[in-house]
């Protein structure tokens, strides 16, 4: 079932700086399918991204050796509420494959611990397929 002009132009006005398509700044159908579906479906993904963040975090901090040895920019950070307070959501991309089936968007965080990377997640079908920098989700 196709999207009706109307339907089109509604997320096109909804559509904040904060949302990214193509380069051009247009959307295609498939990439509208995922827009809607991931819209629908935002508070249960806000959910289900907490713990795989914090988890990415935990994983980071002990890959650069910050859980033995204290570095101010990655402090200790153990509750999602935690988490919560040091990330900010800066940018929403709606991916476009087109070898592979599914609903692809990539969820972009500024963080305080890594101010030039970021955070980046990407959904697949309203899940968590990666978390990583923010270039993983553009």
């Amino acid at each position: 079932m196709g999207l009706s002009e109307l339907d089109k132009q509604k997320i096109v006005e909804a559509k904040d700086e904060i949302i990214s398509g193509e380069k051009d700044g247009k959307f295609l159908e498939k990439q509208y399918i995922a827009y809607q579906s991931f819209i629908k479906n935002w508070e249960q993904i806000q959910q289900n991204i907490l713990q795989p963040l914090l988890d990415y975090y935990v994983q980071k901090r002990h890959e650069l050796g910050y859980d033995v040895s204290f570095d101010e920019n990655y402090p200790l950070i153990e509750t999602i509420d935690q988490l919560l307070e040091r990330i900010s959501l800066v940018g929403v991309s709606v991916l476009y494959t087109k070898s592979l089936e599914g609903r692809y968007i990539g969820l972009s965080f500024d963080s305080t611990w890594d101010e030039e990377n970021g955070l980046g997640v990407v959904l697949i079908n309203e899940e968590v397929a990666r978390v990583g920098y923010q270039d993983v989700a553009m």
